[in-house]
């Protein structure tokens, strides 16, 4: 069980912040898949990517790379993450975009009627 809302305001804002990257222009891809037992969701843009000096930063409280961000996003995300008993992460970022992935509990082995994909 997952609080709907929480995860709808995760997941709203990584696709946001997607598009802000993009400039609107550009493909985003979310795909959910099974690991391990948990559930992993995944959204992947074609932005401009995340320079690497910063990237340990996106997390925390009032860090933007955009002028008139807040820098709250990510780090209010995180925290729902974390109260879902899951785990947000930046999985990559360069020049061609940036993936961020929200892995929660699931408590379903691949296989066992649990939808995927890819």
């Amino acid at each position: 069980m997952v609080d709907p809302h929480g995860l709808q305001q995760v997941v709203l804002n990584l696709l946001n912040n997607a598009a802000e990257a993009m400039g609107g222009v550009g493909r985003i891809d979310l795909s959910a898949e099974v690991a391990g037992g948990n559930v992993v969701l995944r959204i992947e843009d074609e932005g401009p990517g995340i320079p690497p000096e910063v990237q340990d930063q996106v997390f925390e409280p009032f860090f933007s790379t955009r002028a008139r961000g807040t820098g709250l996003g990510l780090s209010i995300s995180a925290r729902i993450v974390r109260r879902l008993g899951g785990i947000l992460t930046l999985e990559r970022s360069s020049p061609g975009g940036t993936v961020f992935a929200v892995e929660l509990p699931g408590g379903v082995e691949a296989g066992d009627g649990a939808e995927q994909n890819d």
